[in-house]
C-alpha cells in the first residue's frame, strides 16, 4: 500500500492496532501508531510530510522478528497483503481527539520535527497496564501477604497510574512526575520482595521487571523534558 492508501486507510481505522509489512519490519501509522505508542510500547515516532497528501504523517516500527514480544498475547487476525490487525483490551480506545493532541506534538507551527513533547506520554497507558495486572496478581496472593504485602503493592501501582493521569493535566508537572518514580520504586521493592516469599514466580517477575523498566526510562525522560520547572525540595537521583 501507498502511504496515501494507508493514510486514508487508517482515517476509518475502528479501534484496532494495524501493522504495515515492509520488508523486514511491521509498520504502524496514524491512529494505529497513537495505540502501539499509548498501549504496547513507546516507540521512536517519525513525523513526515508527505506531498502526495498534503499532510504530514506519523508512523512507528518494530522487526518483524519481535511481533510475538510486541503483540502482548492480542488477538491477531491476518488480511489480505500481510496487514496485521491487533486487538485492543478492554478499556483501551483510539480517541480521535487525543490522537490529534498527540499527533500535533510532533509538529510544530514551521513544519519541522520538534523536540518530543511528552504531555502526552505513552507511559499513562504502561502504567494503567501495570496497575491492572498487580492488581490482578494480588488477588491470587496466599492470604499471609494478600492483605499486607500484597496491598502495599496495589496501592503503589495504583497510585503510580493516577499521579502519571494528574501530571498529564496539571500546569506545573515536575513534582508530581517525581513522586511518580518514587512511586514506581516502591512497586519494584514489593515486587522483588514478594518474589523473594515464593509468591511471584521468576518468569513472571522478569515481565514486571520489563515493563517498570520501561516506565522508569519514559518518566525519567518526562522529568528531564520539564527542566525549566522550579520544584521545591530535593531533586529525586
Amino acid at each position: 500500500m501507498t502511504k496515501k492508501e494507508i493514510f486514508e486507510f487508517e482515517k476509518s481505522n475502528p479501534g484496532v492496532i494495524r501493522l504495515y509489512p515492509e520488508g523486514t519490519f511491521y509498520k504502524a501509522y496514524e491512529q494505529s501508531a497513537y495505540a502501539l505508542c499509548k498501549y504496547v510500547h513507546a516507540f521512536k515516532v517519525s513525523c513526515n510530510y508527505v506531498k502526495t497528501i498534503g499532510d504530514y504523517i506519523v508512523g512507528v516500527g518494530f522487526p518483524k522478528s519481535s511481533l510475538q514480544k510486541w503483540a502482548g498475547g492480542r488477538n491477531m487476525i491476518e488480511l489480505p497483503l500481510g496487514i496485521l490487525h491487533l486487538s485492543l483490551y478492554a478499556g483501551e480506545a483510539v480517541d480521535s481527539e487525543s490522537f490529534q493532541d498527540w499527533k500535533a506534538g510532533f509538529i510544530n507551527e514551521s513544519g519541522q520535527k520538534p523536540e518530543r513533547r511528552y504531555d502526552y506520554v505513552p507511559v499513562f497507558g504502561l502504567t494503567y497496564r501495570l496497575a491492572l495486572e498487580i492488581t490482578q496478581l494480588c488477588a491470587n496472593l496466599d492470604k499471609t501477604y494478600k492483605y499486607s504485602l500484597g496491598e502495599d503493592l496495589r496501592k503503589a501501582a495504583t497510585e503510580l497510574v493516577l499521579d502519571v493521569s494528574v501530571a498529564v493535566k496539571a500546569r506545573s508537572k515536575l513534582l508530581i512526575v517525581r513522586e511518580s518514580r518514587i512511586e514506581l520504586q516502591r512497586v519494584n521493592l514489593a515486587l522483588r520482595l514478594l518474589t523473594d516469599l515464593h509468591q511471584i514466580k521468576e518468569k513472571r517477575y522478569v515481565y514486571f521487571m520489563e515493563m517498570t523498566a520501561d516506565a522508569a526510562t519514559q518518566l525519567l525522560l518526562w522529568e528531564r523534558s520539564l527542566g525549566t520547572e522550579e520544584p521545591a525540595g530535593v531533586p529525586l537521583q
